[in-house]
């Protein structure tokens, strides 16, 4: 049962409703959003056949207990959203490809290196699976197995099709023109040496303020 306004409190509280074989309700006075459920509209053949768990029953009360429990519904907003990483990570995976941890690189550099990962990233994000193009397994997807860092199971993931860098060509070109005057030069932001909101003070200030404050 999906109630028709996206607020999880109150679709937690419409199933109660819906259970029991009400499928529109007046507003509370904690949830006025949800009034009535998000599916189709129930034939009177099937709302008769159904066998709805009837208001105020033990099985009623002990799931009402559950559902409007405080604590539940206050976490119900963080857990509702809630999504896999794992594009993340691969994404951050790609990024140390371009931009090594273990080498320091001037800000310049980092801009122009997360600008190539994130081309390469936006131009593969959407490949196809690999398919088989010989033998009797020809058309079929193709999968590789790994073993999981976590669970240490072995599971099965898709094989993409390679990657394309076409864009790649279209940057060489605006490299020739910029060379040639045609296009235009990135002049590189000078940093600040200090980034500080306020100017630096004399440093035997700081150190009577921080004295002054220790005798207090």
């Amino acid at each position: 049962m999906r109630a028709e306004c996206r607020c999880p409190e109150g679709e937690m509280v419409a199933l109660l409703h819906h259970i029991a074989g009400k499928h529109c309700w007046r507003a509370s006075k904690e949830f006025t959003l949800v009034i009535k459920c998000g599916h189709l509209r129930i034939s009177r053949k099937d709302q008769n056949e159904i066998v709805w768990v009837e208001n105020g029953s033990p099985a009623h009360v002990a799931l009402e207990e559950v559902i409007t429990n405080k604590k539940l519904l206050k976490d119900l907003a963080k857990l509702t959203e809630f999504d896999n990483t794992g594009e993340l990570e691969s994404y951050h995976s790609l990024m140390t490809i371009y931009a090594l941890k273990r080498e320091h690189f001037c800000y310049n550099a980092m801009v122009a290196r997360t600008q190539l990962a994130v081309l390469d990233h936006n131009a593969n994000v959407n490949r196809a699976q690999a398919e088989v193009k010989k033998g009797s397994k020809q058309g079929k997807k193709r999968f590789k197995i790994v073993c999981g860092k976590q669970r240490k199971n072995w599971v099965a993931k898709e094989i993409k099709t390679p990657k394309s860098y076409s864009y790649v060509e279209g940057m060489m070109n605006d490299v020739i023109l910029c060379k040639k005057g045609k296009k235009f030069k990135y002049k590189p932001k000078i940093q600040a040496k200090c980034i500080a909101p306020t100017p630096k003070p004399p440093k035997q200030d700081v150190i009577e303020k921080r004295l002054s404050n220790k005798q207090k």
